[in-house]
């Protein structure tokens, strides 16, 4: 084979894997920013030694030897008996009440029921802020099955791109558990929905395949709920409203932004680039008393059609991906 029919070859395995390449960073976690710790600022005691206004009888943490302050009469304070959220005029500052835990005396058998308990168990995760460990991983399905990969066009250059994409992803024999502390915001950016208040935003149960609602053997409740197939869903952008029934529920790799990285290559041309999510799934295990998550699994299976043209060259190929996340120990 001559030189230049190598280098050809070559070059355009090379720019194919690029585009794979980019497919595959889409669905990396994010690099987390770290800061370093900071000293806290001592806590200021406020003085209320009214007799002693140049507090030569206090002592250094300004704390006098007097009762403490009698709380007015009509101070409306119902839900402060101690007044400890109350300021100097008794006025309880202002915090949003939170519905009481309703626990259903058995597991829901509902869709929508079992939606509804999911969804109280997600976004109190996301208000509560608990620890919790985390580890995410891909798998790439091999080749022999046209269902989960299959070359169209392109030959051995598209084959041979498929077959290097695994070296893009976090492969489960390389995923390590990592740790996120109580009070964080890993909660908020990493539990879905990601970069939102909210944990889960799917309001419309006949979008779900298969719902349920277990009592496992150690008495937590089990919640497992299956969605229907959806092409090309977006993920739901920060503190937004949901852009697909997919990426209410967990979080999509954005089609757009494999379109972008296509496009930021010369000389090709992107005629197809579609994500099919197949039974994209959450579990949740959770204690029923208090709603408080034991474990969390987001499983997606994903068709990724590729059709683009490189110099005239048409690669047209198929390629089933996994995408699994798993939370665990849990820490209110």
């Amino acid at each position: 084979m001559k030189k230049s029919k190598i280098f050809r070859i070559l070059s355009l395995l090379v720019i194919f894997t690029m585009v794979v390449g980019v497919f595959a960073a889409c669905n990396k976690p994010p690099v987390e920013e770290t800061t370093e710790p900071t000293e806290k600022e001592p806590e200021v005691v406020e003085c209320i030694c009214e007799e002693h206004e140049d507090h030569a009888d206090c002592d250094e943490e300004c704390v006098c030897y007097v009762e403490p302050p009698i709380v007015p009469e009509d101070c409306e304070c119902e839900d402060h008996e101690d007044h400890a959220d109350c300021v100097d005029e008794c006025v309880c500052n202002e915090v949003e009440p939170t519905d009481p835990i309703v626990v259903p005396a058995t597991p829901p058998t509902d869709k929508a029921e079992i939606l509804a308990l999911y969804t109280e168990v997600m976004n109190k995760a996301k208000a509560d802020k608990p620890a919790y460990e985390k580890k995410q991983f891909q798998a790439v399905a091999p080749a022999g099955k046209d269902e989960d990969r299959k070359i169209i066009k392109g030959g051995v250059i598209t084959s041979a791109a498929l077959k290097i994409l695994e070296g893009f992803f976090i492969l489960e024999k390389d995923a390590t558990w990592s740790a996120k502390e109580k009070g964080s915001d890993a909660a908020k950016n990493e539990l879905p929905i990601i970069n939102n208040d909210k944990g889960c935003l799917l309001t419309d149960a006949s979008f779900i395949k298969e719902a349920k609602c277990e009592v496992l053997s150690n008495g937590n409740w089990k919640i497992t709920i299956v969605l229907n197939s959806e092409v090309s869903p977006e993920p739901t952008p920060d503190n937004g409203a949901p852009l697909s029934k997919v990426g209410s529920l967990i979080y999509p790799i954005s089609g757009k932004d494999v379109q972008s990285g296509i496009d930021s290559v010369a000389g090709l041309t992107a005629n197809e680039f579609k994500l099919t999510y197949r039974d994209a799934t959450a579990i949740a295990e959770f204690d029923s008393a208090t709603q408080q998550l034991v474990s969390l699994e987001l499983i997606a299976d994903i068709g990724a059609d590729i059709d683009v043209t490189l110099t005239g060259i048409n690669l047209v190929g198929f390629q089933r991906i996994w995408d699994k996340v798993f939370f665990k120990d849990f820490v209110y």
